[in-house]
């Protein structure tokens, strides 16, 4: 059973009503990268550059983590990769910054020396990753995945003291 109102789409599943919001990702891709770049300010990084190949890989990552109901990291190399699922997603409240805010909240748990419990923090200030894009889909059970892609990738072994500068 499909019913369209306002723009939302009520979707019978399983005899529960999940909601599925029209998604503008236009907005959430500009509120991103301008939360990226306010935080890549404070890091002395310079600003990322959207990029329309960076959006669509991550877009067509998006979709296949929402088709298949997992959420896991597409195991590129070519790229680097940070995704965020919210359930549910505040559409009044929540935008394209609140990953970008997730992501950086790690920053607490940065060290040079042992960076792996902040990798998401990392990839967003690396400072020689220089573009940026951004996949946004409803996830299948409510809420809404982010998947970002960063050119070139950060969080290189030995790379972190001259990338990580705050």
């Amino acid at each position: 059973m499909l019913r369209m109102m306002n723009n939302d789409a009520l979707i019978h599943h399983s005899c529960s009503m999940i909601n599925i919001k029209s998604l503008d990702v236009d907005r959430y891709r500009q509120e991103a990268i301008a939360q990226h770049n306010i935080y890549r300010a404070q890091c002395k990084a310079g600003d990322l550059q959207k990029n329309a190949t960076l959006d669509q890989i991550a877009q067509n990552w998006c979709e296949q983590l929402a088709a298949t109901n997992q959420f896991n990291h597409s195991g590129t190399i070519e790229y680097g990769e940070n995704s965020y699922k919210k359930t549910p997603f505040d559409f009044n409240n929540d935008s394209g910054a609140t990953p970008v805010i997730t992501w950086f909240s790690e920053k607490p748990k940065y060290t040079v020396t042992d960076p792996t419990n902040a990798l998401h923090f990392t990839q967003v200030v690396w400072r020689s990753t220089k573009f940026f894009g951004l996949g946004v889909c409803n996830a299948p059970t409510g809420g809404v995945i982010f998947v970002a892609n960063y050119y070139p990738r950060g969080n290189y072994k030995d790379q972190f003291a001259q990338n990580v500068l705050c």
